[in-house]
């Protein structure tokens, strides 16, 4: 922050100069503050929920802006309610300073990633729709897999299911032991670390740890009884 006054300063002089701010998404979170992706409130340019971006804006209108002043104010009330991470979501995930005085108007979009993001996506779309479409082309066949068991396809598409679930859990569960992480390292950083605090912190991010291990467990197993049936 010091830094970016001095060559504010040095620069501008008699000019006027607008500084933007420029980076992948990760990055522009943590300088704004805002505890991530994985978030209720996770978007840097307003205080809309997660589950609200899947409503037509159209239909569900728009949503408070957020700028330098809001960020302090959701700071200073993080704070004061106890810095408690499982209550962000209560503050717009607001849980650290912003590194610079620079509004979130003059911060540019990540644009390359997110195009790589929808392509990633849609390609992915692609590839399960295609792998789908041969399963369901192997149930046409009605040809058992395993007569002993006497089980079917159909069973075995069921376990692939479950353990694809499994995984977008697992994958879910990982970026809330990021957001942890992150806030236990700003805490330390700050100095603002309690005994209390630092314990229940360990423990819940343990938990997340816990949890996430059950479920890619869950995840491996499903997926080689299912390799196990059709070989």
């Amino acid at each position: 922050m010091m830094q970016y006054q001095i060559i504010r300063k040095q620069l501008c002089r008699e000019k006027t100069i607008r500084f933007f701010v420029f980076g992948d998404y990760e990055l522009l979170c943590r300088l704004y503050g805002i505890s991530g992706a994985s978030g209720k409130h996770c978007c840097l340019f307003c205080t809309i929920d997660s589950k609200s971006m899947a409503v037509p804006q159209t239909v569900r209108g728009a949503y408070p802006e957020r700028t330098l002043e809001t960020l302090k104010s959701d700071l200073a009330r993080f704070i004061e309610a106890g810095s408690n991470i499982k209550k962000a979501k209560l503050f717009h995930n607001v849980i650290s300073p912003h590194f610079f005085n620079i509004p979130t108007s003059q911060v540019a979009l990540p644009a390359l990633h997110i195009d790589l993001g929808i392509f990633f996506k849609l390609f992915q779309m692609l590839k399960s729709s295609c792998h789908r479409l041969d399963e369901r082309m192997a149930i046409e066949l009605q040809q058992p897999l395993d007569t002993q068991a006497g089980t079917s396809y159909e069973e075995h598409l069921k376990r692939l299911e479950e353990a694809t679930q499994y995984e977008l859990d697992a994958e879910k569960q990982e970026g809330c032991t990021v957001a942890i992480q992150q806030h236990l390292t700003w805490l330390l950083l700050s100095q603002k670390l309690s005994q209390a605090l630092a314990a229940d912190l360990k423990y819940e991010l343990n938990k997340a740890l816990q949890k996430a291990s059950t479920l890619v467990i869950h995840m491996f197993l499903k997926t080689i009884v299912f390799q196990s049936l059709i070989h």
